[in-house]
């Protein structure tokens, strides 16, 4: 699957709304997301609120309207894998981006503010069992990479 934040529009704050096109194998679909600022300095982890969105000229028209406008655009390609561990639904993304070197691994679950410190170690507890610490991880986003490589 490959999806295209063709539209990241705010990167103040540390905050992001973008327009993501994802390609799957049998379908095209678009999203509007907007991650809130880093709620865990040493993880970087960000609250994310998404919808689909039917039609995405509308969108960017709508996001143009208001004053957004494009500050970064690239290809962010993703393999997603769902399973539950420590009693957590999680999503695990293996993450390239052609412009930048190397394959990221992202892991994720949903939950509400006040369970978040145990959420963050049960997402570090299953980075542990594959075998991964605190020295290879990173606070390094996607979009930050990409904008450095391209400065």
């Amino acid at each position: 699957m490959a999806c295209n934040p063709a539209a990241i529009s705010r990167a103040k704050a540390d905050q992001e709304l973008r327009v993501r096109t994802v390609h799957g194998a049998d379908s095209t679909r678009t999203v509007l997301t907007f991650k809130g600022a880093a709620v865990d300095q040493e993880s970087g982890s960000k609250p994310e609120h998404e919808t689909r969105v039917q039609d995405t000229e509308a969108a960017h028209a709508i996001l143009r309207g208001l004053g957004h406008v494009p500050v970064i655009a690239f290809e962010k390609r993703c393999r997603n894998y769902e399973f539950e561990a420590y009693g957590r639904r999680m999503l695990a993304t293996l993450v390239r981006v052609p412009e930048i070197d190397g394959t990221f691994l992202e892991v994720e679950t949903l939950v509400d503010e006040a369970d978040l410190a145990a959420a963050l170690e049960d997402v570090r507890a299953v980075l542990a069992d594959l075998g991964l610490g605190p020295e290879d991880l990173t606070r390094e986003t996607c979009t930050g990479a990409v904008a450095a490589q391209r400065r």
